[in-house]
Parts: C-alpha cells; structure tokens; sequence
C-alpha cells in the first residue's frame, strides 16, 4: 500500500497538485482513508522536503516556484553527482561503458528524429537521460545514490512545471553527452567529471535565465568552481601529521 507520502509527494511532482494548491488536513484525511496522525508526518515530511508550507489554521500550500530554493538544491546534486562519479567511474566494466554508449546512441536518435518538430523533450529521452546520468554513480554507496535520487527529483520538478523554458534540452546540448562518454570511455575521468558538471549547469542556468530573469545562482556557480578546480595532490601538513 502506497503511503500517504509518497502518494502525495507523487501528486505534486506530477503536478496533478500544483502550486499554491492549499491542503486541508480534514479533507485529505478523509479523501486519502487515514488517520490524523499518518496525515499530520506525512505533511511533515513533505514540508522538510520543501514541496508544501505550513499555513494557519492547520493548512498547508503547495510550494512554488522559488529560484534560491532552485539554486541550492541544484548546487547540491552538482557536488554529489561529482563525488559519485569520482567514485564510480574507475569501477566501470567494459559492458557499463558499452550500455552508457548505447544509451547516449539512443537519445541521438530521438534528437534526429525530431529536428524540424515543435520544441519540447520526448518523454522517452527524458528517461534515457535519467538512466545515463545515473549509471554515471552506479557504483558508489547506496546512501549516495539515494540521496542524489532525492536531490533530482526536487530539481525536476521545477523543470516539468509550467515554467519550463522552451529551449530546455534542446538538441543543442546532447553533442555534449556524446563528449562526455568519449572521456570515460578513455579513462579520462577527471575530465569527464568536470565536464557533465558544466553540462548540467548549462541546464540549471539556461532554465533560471527565463524562470527568473534578475536572479543570480551563486550557489551553481560556486558548487561548479568547487568541481572545476584543479585537485591538489599534495596534502597539506596538518593532514599528513595527523594521518
């Protein structure tokens, strides 16, 4: 039986429930068959996650859409996404290079087979750009994996909302896939990583770029400058000494 939570969680990331939508506890008790108490931590939960707000008169709202909120939570997934890729890439089999060439193949072919069609992003690549980038962390801790499944399922949801940019992955951009698996594939896994870290912050900047003209993510760009530096192999002195 699927939890109240996720039940909810799943109505607002669809939009189904969409912003400023208010909650009435009484209501959704009796709409959803449970109890106050499940109710009351699964709006809990749902308001540490940032989807709804606390309101008067035991009320919640839907959150909208709020571009520092946009801004730190992609920087987030920016810095967890590298460190699982750091991880994960010198573990890759010949077979996970193979299946990641492939999935980049297969969005290929969807970006030919829609040049000249109206702008927008086929549901199917979506998908497969979903599997790409998490076979790139496929072999790091569970618990990272987690976490950046949560971290990307709160910046999509501002993507598939209404105020999508029309030019969000657009075709573009997914030469840039391609580059990015020629690294791996060549064991250049540094560059790889630093690479998709400027791919995806492409993404987040060009969507703020028309979501919210006169904001500044200086959370992205400094999460992106963490990435691109260049590592020091030296320790420094206190570290040595206390190792």
């Amino acid at each position: 039986m699927v939890s109240a939570h996720a039940y909810l969680k799943d109505l607002i990331y669809s939009n189904a429930l969409p912003a400023g939508t208010v909650l009435s506890q009484v209501e959704l008790a009796s709409a959803l068959g449970v109890s106050r108490t499940p109710l009351r931590e699964a709006l809990r939960m749902l308001q540490e996650e940032g989807l709804i707000r606390a309101e008067a008169n035991r009320r919640c709202r839907v959150a909208g859409f709020r571009p520092e909120d946009l801004d730190a939570q992609y920087a987030s997934r920016l810095l967890i996404e590298a460190l699982g890729m750091r991880i994960s890439l010198p573990q890759l089999r010949e077979a996970d290079v193979k299946e990641i060439g492939d999935l980049v193949s297969a969005m290929e072919t969807i970006e030919d087979d829609r040049l000249g069609q109206s702008p927008g992003v086929s549901p199917d690549w979506i998908e497969l750009h979903r599997e790409f980038h998490a076979k790139l962390i496929s072999k790091c801790p569970e618990t990272l994996i987690e976490q950046y499944r949560q971290m990307t399922e709160r910046c999509e949801r501002y993507f598939t909302a209404a105020v999508r940019p029309s030019n969000f992955g657009s075709s573009a951009r997914h030469g840039e896939h391609r580059k990015l698996f020629e690294s791996i594939r060549s064991g250049a896994f540094d560059v790889a990583v630093v690479a998709n870290a400027q791919h995806r912050t492409r993404t987040a900047i060009t969507f703020l770029a028309e979501a919210a003209i006169d904001f500044e993510p200086v959370a992205i760009r400094a999460a992106l400058k963490l990435i691109s530096a260049e590592p020091d192999a030296r320790p420094s002195a206190s570290l040595s000494e206390a190792a």
